[in-house]
């Protein structure tokens, strides 16, 4: 009775550890059909993309690339899966991927751009820890954009405002944005070289107007506020200033043109300012140039009529016959 007891006893217990194991080996098939359902979801939301996704694991390997990663590196992805990115970028871009991939294992995001260098196909990364269930760092997950076409554009436009700076520089031009509502401007650097101000300088209509070169303070004013502002008309005019850095005078020609809001209402100015003073001088030296000319000339002409006068007066006192003719024998002079 006793042994038939215990052997009842033995029987219950192995069918409870049975049981359990079996519980146990269910939820951990659950757990895996959880996480099996959420890679392929995640695969598939990584395969629809336009950026490159790559997931790496702690120690450099390459264990996923989604489908753009052969149009970007010119590899296929057989090739690399389980092995290093080294092969995929030159000495120096390696440096910064793997730079940038010990910083994200230590729990940092970093953003970095690289080529590859099959293709020349420049991306900006962005790095991502890639944790497990308990928070660990594992690898490194990340996405990479091709940036090739925007850093061609950028150059581009860099490479003409290089242009454009060089070229203002050269005609002494420099360009300036006025809100209308606040009077507040900006300037390039052109102009600021113009008006002898730098970064720090407060640049609303208040300051302008200290600028200007007191003959000239008053009119100005008068000619934007009512001229310009509220005869809507563009701003055209040559005035004098006093450089702020120097305090020397120098001549601009200011150029502007309104632009209104939907309602009318002029809200900037865009414009020019060029530096005339050269052109000024000019002007005034050839001015005073032909000032001199006139009056030598006139001089000259009263010195010859004094002379012609005084010739006459000497002719009509000589009592023979004087005659003067020209190349062709026609008589042109004779005294009485």
């Amino acid at each position: 009775m006793n042994d038939d007891a215990k052997d009842t006893g033995a029987l219950i217990k192995e069918l409870e550890e049975l049981r359990a194991r079996v519980s146990s080996l269910e939820t951990a098939l659950t757990e895996r059909d959880d996480s099996d359902l959420e890679l392929a979801r995640n695969r598939a939301l990584l395969e629809n993309i336009s950026d490159l996704a790559y997931l790496c694991d702690d120690k450099g390997n390459i264990l996923y690339v989604n489908h753009v990663f052969e149009k970007f590196s010119g590899h296929g992805a057989r090739e690399f899966i389980r092995r290093s990115f080294a092969g995929l970028f030159s000495e120096e871009d390696f440096k910064i991927a793997n730079d940038a991939y010990s910083r994200t294992l230590k729990g940092e995001s970093p953003v970095y751009e690289i080529s590859f260098v099959r293709t020349g196909t420049l991306c900006e990364y962005r790095n991502h820890p890639f944790r497990d269930k308990d928070g660990r760092i594992i690898g490194v997950l990340g996405t990479a954009r091709d940036i090739t076409e925007r850093k061609k554009a950028f150059e581009e436009i860099e490479k003409n405002d290089f242009f454009l700076r060089e070229a203002q520089r050269v005609a002494r031009i420099g360009s300036y944005v006025l809100d209308v509502e606040s009077g507040t401007w900006t300037s390039s650097d052109v102009m600021d070289e113009i008006f002898g101000i730098d970064k720090s300088f407060t640049r609303d209509l208040a300051v302008w107007a200290t600028l200007l070169h007191p003959d000239y303070r008053e009119q100005m004013l008068e000619y934007f506020q009512n001229h310009v502002i509220a005869g809507r008309n563009d701003f055209d005019r040559e005035y004098r200033i006093v450089r702020l850095s120097d305090g020397a005078e120098r001549w601009v020609h200011g150029l502007g043109k309104l632009i209104f809001n939907p309602d009318g209402k002029p809200v900037s100015m865009i414009g020019t300012i060029q530096d005339i003073t050269e052109k000024k001088n000019i002007e005034e030296f050839l001015k005073a140039a032909n000032q001199n000319l006139e009056a030598l000339v006139l001089e000259r002409t009263r010195h010859l009529l004094a002379s012609e006068g005084r010739y006459r007066s000497l002719v009509d006192t000589i009592q023979h016959g004087i005659e003067e003719c020209d190349t062709s024998g026609v008589i042109t002079f004779s005294n009485p």
